[in-house]
């Protein structure tokens, strides 16, 4: 249980939001890469 590890080490591991936010871009690259690509295609069709 998470409650018991604190008890035991006393440690806590502070993360802000932006590192958390780039952890998920780290492990979501392709999916972003893709999207990106999608959103770049529709948005040339748009403007044919």
């Amino acid at each position: 249980m998470i409650a018991d590890s604190y008890r035991s080490s006393g440690t806590v591991y502070v993360k802000t939001y932006t590192d958390l936010l780039e952890n998920a871009k780290q492990y979501h690259i392709e999916f972003i890469k893709k999207f990106d690509e999608i959103a770049q295609s529709l948005k040339n069709n748009e403007e044919e």
